[in-house]
This record gives structure tokens, C-alpha cells and sequence, in this order.
């Protein structure tokens, strides 16, 4: 019997290695994701309550220097709301070692994060550094968490995607400290989470 362990044991070493390399392919969650905001406004400040987005990610992509080719389309990221079109998330790559990576939160058990930044060329945080945190998920799907700042100012941070009044996660006047009181200065924190849209 300790003979027959003996011999199978190289194959049975060889089928778990293969197993294991199955588990850690990544490379099926290439594609377009299409998310939505999570609407409570305890995880959600600036990003109107509707607010969608559009993911174009590999993990290809998502780690050590990405070259700049005219030709290739990057990994990038588009919400309903203007804050960001079609803008490029950048490695972090200081990150990609870090155990930030294999961090876990309550709900689908996250296969992998990539700490990513995103620079818009237009919208309210235009030029400004935002933290990206794309999650891989079980069954291949994908959340996405933003955190950004914008500079000081008295004016709301989000606009009605009707064009109307500036909104804040509640649907009134964000930087308003009350009727006929004005606008605090200051920065606008933009956080949202956002997750699939439900079929």
C-alpha cells in the first residue's frame, strides 16, 4: 500500500497543482461589466442614486507597467453621471504584492483586488486622482469601489444627470448647511460602490 502511494503521489501532486492553477485563472474576466450604485447613502456620497457604470477590464492589464500604445484599449471606467468617460485606470504597482490585495469583505468571497488609479479628463474631478478597487468575485463577477476628492468649493458635488438642481445621496442640495444658509468650502468626497446590475 505504501508503495502505491508512493508511486501515484507525483500525478497526485501534479493533478492538484493543475487544480490550483485552474482556481487562480483569471483570465475569464475579460469583457465589459455593466454595474450599478449601491443606493444607501451610508456607502454612498456625491454619485446620484441612479448612477450606472461601465467596467472594460483585464487583469492582464491591471498589474505592472502598462505600455502606451496607441492601439490598445486599456482598462477603463464610464459612469451615467459624467464623473468619469471612458477614463483609464492605471496600476498601482507598489500594491500588487500587498496583502491589500487578498483582503475580504462580508458578502461573495473576493478571488482577487487590484488597486487601480483613475485621472478623468472632464467632470468634477477633472485632473484630480481617484482610488479604483476592482474586486473579482465568485462567479465571475465584479465590484468596483471609488473614493476621490475634489478641491475645495462651495459648490455641490453632483449634478442632476436631467440637468436640474445639484444633488446630494439624498436627493437634496449637497453643501447646503440648510435653506438660506451658504455653501460650506470645502472638499467634495466622492465614494460609491458599485456592483452587477441585477438581471
Amino acid at each position: 500500500m505504501v508503495a502505491a502511494v508512493r508511486r501515484f503521489g507525483p500525478l497526485y501532486l501534479t493533478l492538484a497543482v493543475l487544480s490550483a492553477t485552474g482556481c487562480d485563472d483569471l483570465s475569464s474576466f475579460r469583457g465589459e461589466f455593466a454595474l450599478t450604485i449601491v443606493k444607501g447613502n451610508f456607502v454612498r456620497s456625491c454619485f446620484p442614486a441612479t448612477t450606472t457604470a461601465t467596467l472594460s477590464f483585464d487583469p492582464s492589464y491591471a498589474t505592472g507597467d502598462v505600455p502606451f500604445d496607441a492601439g490598445l484599449d486599456r482598462n477603463w471606467l464610464t459612469t451615467s453621471d459624467g464623473t468619469f468617460t471612458h477614463t483609464w485606470l492605471e496600476p498601482v504597482r507598489k500594491l500588487e504584492d500587498d496583502p491589500l490585495s487578498q483582503l475580504d469583505f462580508p458578502g461573495p468571497q473576493r478571488l482577487r483586488n487590484y488597486i487601480m488609479l483613475a485621472r478623468p479628463s472632464s467632470g468634477p474631478l477633472t485632473d484630480r486622482d481617484a482610488f479604483v478597487v476592482v474586486s473579482l468575485l465568485d462567479e465571475k463577477k465584479v465590484e468596483v469601489r471609488v473614493i476621490a476628492r475634489t478641491g475645495d468649493s462651495t459648490q455641490p458635488c453632483a449634478i442632476d444627470a436631467d440637468g436640474g438642481a445639484p444633488i446630494d445621496a439624498d436627493g437634496g442640495d449637497l453643501g447646503d448647511a440648510g435653506p438660506g444658509v451658504p455653501n460650506t468650502v470645502g472638499p467634495r468626497e466622492y465614494f460609491g460602490v458599485f456592483r452587477p446590475k441585477a438581471r
